[in-house]
């Protein structure tokens, strides 16, 4: 996958799953079995439940990958932490294309920060 300005690199993702067994590393495969993107996700520190990662390669953007990407995400956490009330995530807060994008899929903009000055979305489960 090429290089994205707003996204870890995946070897690095990879590696924090790696470190981290609370992350949980999925590609994300297209109908001819190429890898078009990567997600993570899992409990954090805190045990607040985050998508840690989420990278869509250039020419599969804007094809409903990164949609359906989250949308199985939201549909394992609900199966594998039905204990969780909301999953959280953060994202570069000039990246306008990402902030769009969560929001149309239901996440709201908590008001909060973290780590590089991230803007926090959280996404309710019940």
């Amino acid at each position: 996958m090429k290089k994205q300005d707003h996204v870890a690199p995946n070897v690095y993702s990879i590696a924090q799953a790696y470190v981290y067994p609370k992350g949980k590393p999925m590609a994300i495969i297209n109908e001819e079995k190429e890898v078009a993107g990567f997600v993570m996700y899992g409990l954090d520190g805190d045990d607040e439940l985050w998508i840690w990662r989420l990278s869509i390669d250039t020419p599969y953007q804007r094809k409903g990958y990164g949609k359906e990407a989250v949308k199985k995400v939201i549909e394992n956490v609900l199966r594998e932490y039905p204990e969780e009330k909301q999953l959280w995530l953060g994202t570069n807060p000039e990246n306008e294309r990402a902030i769009k994008f969560y929001t149309s899929l239901g996440f709201k903009d908590s008001g909060k920060t973290a780590y590089d000055n991230e803007k926090v979305f959280v996404y309710n489960l019940k």
